[in-house]
């Protein structure tokens, strides 16, 4: 045989080889391709329990015993995401760096300071004992998995070598408790508003405080905002505080986010519901799409449960015994951050040994417990949390002096010389005693308006705008969570001396929250809007802009037939009306302007003078217009702030996003001018500033002046990224990147970017959740797919879906239908 006969045996031996080896890591995955059945048995259900799946790895659950509930739902959990379970308890536990070694130490001590396994222990004392029930049912279904596949775990436990250890009832509440953190503005916002305070003064840092439009929709008004109706019509025709106290507050918490994945801070949704064709007599639709960090696994799991009593599909976090939006077989539901400002920071007055803290007139000394953190290829790490009767001094964490921070900044730039005196403690909504498995218990369990509301008031955490909608088109939506009862001097907004009297919370309030419940208008809208005008205790200032809730009664208010397609469209849908008031403000400024600027000025003004204010990924205007936006933020801020502060204060984009908007519609403000320089500039100069230097940049980053080469989606790309996606190697096989996509943080998609880092996505819709309760199908989609498992063929099998606005439609029945294959089957030993 000469070298060239060789030449083929060797490439079969080769492919052979990589069979092979694909082989054996799917089969140590416990993955198969083919239709199979799964047995074992178990002596802790009641009766027979069997899950099937569809085409999507969607999973159809059928228990016999309503004891089984919550026993299946966390046996298909643990088969889908026990990786993602087990990383989303070690973020809340503090110990990431078990398995990933040194990097995680400074996230592991910050999680360790909000002391969630403390608060987790409360809560299993106080919680219902039906609450306590589901929580060990859950875990027993977990470790019924675990026990049972032990030989045949997702690769990340491989490819970091552990095991994971047993279920315990508290690690779900532990991960509830974390999702609650994560969605808690406050812990960065106020950081920010501090430093302003320090850096400004009090009186001008007040000029960088947004407020909510007087005219903007609220979610509990029962008619369209006058906004809408202006525009429907045109379509058709403090406090006292002195902060000479604080030098430089604002923490660096962000360190936190980045090692977590938590990119940004916007934890916003859509939801609205109407009667079919605006017939009271008819069901209701309801769509629902949470705005969350994206990557991959995918933040939520879909599955329908069905038992003797029952029948319930819907969207959980994995970990969580929860349907946090869905439908049974009476109404549908969906959620929407509430954005309560539930978090309130303190600053604690040192003696000069740094022992004692000041409180009330009283001195009283800093209790020091000694804590261990195990870290992966290295000595444990022992070191001592600092409490107050208030909380820990979270001061004392040192992420702000850690080089690598979500700002982005060196050491130096990020270092605070406010820790030299003083030390931060907080007060957190999270903190407290609530019951959110009972209260998702028997909202799954009603059939009425009353009984859905009822099931709520034991909700605390993260605070929730729910939504309804049922088969006789009654439509309604219930506020709920835990809302701070704060002192007569507490500071809202700005960090409180911790030293001073009435500064403090009395706990949680026990004031109803206000509901509305068929509105005239006949469809309710919730988009992280403001709750209401008429509220009679304090919820937030951290609203999202209103823009998303603008365009969403737009649609409806103009839709005579409404159907589920509808609500499809509006999903996808990229107007913004933010951009359409912003260029009503500057496009007259720029017209003015035309006899100074460029031919390629002129041509890039055409282009925005003629946009009809869809952010598409495709075209010149949509890139214009958010270069312009980004030019405009930085030019209007960044000369009073400095870079570390701007990026503190741009770090919750509806912060900047909504500021702007106020000082554009003054006509001129003192912060336009441009402080190092010696003119005074006004709003004039600052557009045209802008403006110029928009079509600069761009003309720099496509490299060439043809302005129809410059597309939106070329510079806003979507990366799904895995955590293992850090590495090179492993990246292309667990990554879902280079994802073209329009909109930005004021489109009803919410595809938002970091403005002071543009502009990469970094927030979008978590998943997509529409049905009309005249039928019996639900649509979804999620950014990845129903399996934690990279090697698993349902990993990422929505993205493509996703993006392009697609949905599955599953049949909501009492038996599996046609597209179900049995694949596990769990029987009573």
């Amino acid at each position: 045989m000469n070298r060239f006969q060789k030449i083929p045996v060797i490439i079969v031996c080769f492919l052979i080889l990589i069979f092979s080896v694909i082989y054996f890591i799917l089969d140590i995955a416990g993955i198969s391709y083919n239709e199979e059945i799964i047995e074992h048995k178990s002596e802790i259900i009641k009766d027979d329990v069997s899950i099937y799946r569809d085409f999507y790895g969607i999973p159809f659950i059928e228990v016999k015993s309503n004891d089984d509930f919550y026993f299946a739902l966390g046996y298909e959990h643990a088969y889908s995401r026990l990786w993602q379970m087990d990383f989303f308890r070690r973020t809340a536990q503090g110990s990431l760096s078990e398995i990933f070694g040194e990097r995680t130490v400074p996230a592991d001590k910050f999680m360790r300071a909000l002391e969630l396994e403390s608060v987790a222990d409360s809560l299993l004392r106080s919680i219902s004992p039906k609450s306590r029930s589901i929580l060990q049912r859950y875990s027993e279904g977990v470790n019924s998995f675990i026990n049972n596949n032990i030989k045949h775990l997702s690769f990340e436990f491989g490819a970091l070598d552990y095991l994971p250890e047993k279920w315990e009832p508290k690690h779900s509440l532990m991960i509830g408790r974390a999702t609650a953190f994560e969605l808690s503005l406050s812990f960065w916002i106020e950081a920010a508003y501090a430093e302003l305070a320090n850096k400004l003064g009090m009186e001008k840092a007040r000029e960088f405080i947004p407020s909510y439009p007087d005219d903007a929709p609220t979610v509990l008004n029962d008619k369209i905002s006058e906004y809408n109706i202006q525009h429907f019509e045109e379509s058709k025709n403090d406090t006292n505080n002195n902060f000479s106290v604080f030098h430089g507050l604002a923490e660096d918490y962000r360190k936190v986010k980045e090692l977590m994945g938590w990119k940004s801070t916007s934890s916003g949704s859509n939801s609205w519901v109407a009667n079919r064709n605006f017939d009271p007599g008819s069901g209701a639709i309801l769509a629902n799409d949470p705005h969350l960090i994206l990557a991959l696994p995918a933040r939520w799991i879909l599955t329908q449960i069905k038992t003797p009593s029952i029948n319930v599909i819907g969207f959980s976090v994995p970990g969580v015994p929860a349907i946090l939006s869905g439908r049974n077989d009476k109404f549908a539901w969906g959620i929407t951050n509430m954005m309560t400002d539930v978090c309130d920071f303190y600053v604690e007055q040192l003696d000069s040994s740094r022992k004692h803290y000041l409180s009330n007139n009283t001195q009283k000394k800093i209790l020091y417990l000694k804590d261990t953190i195990k870290i992966k290829n290295s000595e444990d790490l022992i070191y001592y949390k600092q409490k107050t009767e208030r909380s820990n001094i979270i001061s004392e964490l040192h992420l702000f002096d850690n080089e690598e921070s979500l700002l982005e900044l060196t050491q130096n730039e990020n270092r605070s010389e406010f820790f030299e005196k003083y030390a931060v403690t907080f007060e957190w909504a999270g903190k407290y005693d609530s019951d959110e498995i009972l209260a998702s218990h028997n909202l799954i369990h009603s059939r009425n308006f009353d009984e859905f509301k009822s099931a709520l008031s034991s909700w605390g955490v993260p605070a929730l705008n729910f939504t309804y909608g049922d088969k006789d088109g009654n439509i309604g939506i219930v506020p709920a969570g835990s809302i701070p009862d704060r002192q007569q001097n507490c500071d809202p907004n700005l960090p409180n001396p911790g030293w001073e009297e009435n500064r403090s919370w009395n706990g949680i309030s026990s004031k109803a929250l206000p509901y509305l419940y068929n509105p005239a208008n006949k469809f309710i809208v919730s988009a992280n809007n403001k709750l209401s005008n008429n509220a009679d205790q304090f919820i937030s200032n951290h609203w999202e802009p209103a823009s998303r809730s603008k365009r969403i009664e737009e649609m409806l208010a103009v839709t005579e037939k409404y159907s589920v397609r509808d609500a499809q469209i509006m999903q996808s849908d990229v107007l913004s009306p933010y951009a359409r008031d912003l260029c009503k403000i500057s496009l007259p400024v720029l017209s003015d302007l035309t006899k100074i600027m460029s031919q390629q000025e002129k041509e890039a003004f055409q282009i925005l003078n003629n946009w009809d204010y869809i952010i598409s990924p495709v075209g010149p205007a949509s890139v214009l217009y958010n270069s312009f936006f980004e030019r405009l933020v930085y030019n209007v801020f960044y000369d009073e702030l400095g870079e570390k502060i701007y990026r503190e204060y741009c770090f919750v984009a509806n912060v900047p996003t909504r500021r702007l908007m106020e000082l554009m519609k003054t006509g001129n403000h003192p912060i336009f001018d441009d402080i190092s320089t010696d003119e005074e500039e006004n709003i004039n100069f600052v557009i045209y500033k802008s403006f110029n230097e928009a079509v600069r940049d761009l003309r720099d980053v496509f490299e060439t002046s043809d302005m129809t080469k410059w597309n939106w989606g070329e510079l806003h790309i979507l990366h799904l990224k895995h955590v293992f996606s850090e590495n090179e190697f492993i990246s292309p096989s667990v990554s879902f990147q280079q994802l073209p996509i329009g909109g930005n943080n004021t489109t009803i998609n919410n595809t938002e970017y970091r403005i002071f880092k543009p502009f990469e996505v970094v927030v979008g819709a978590s998943m997509r959740f529409i049905t009309d309760m005249n039928d019996s199908l639900v649509y979804t989609s999620i950014p990845g797919g129903i399996s934690g498992d990279p090697v698993n063929p349902y990993y990422s099998n929505q993205v493509r879906l996703w993006l392009n606005g697609g949905y599955i439609k599953t049949v909501f029945s009492d038996t599996p239908g046609k597209g179900y294959n049995l694949k596990t089957y769990i029987f009573k030993d």
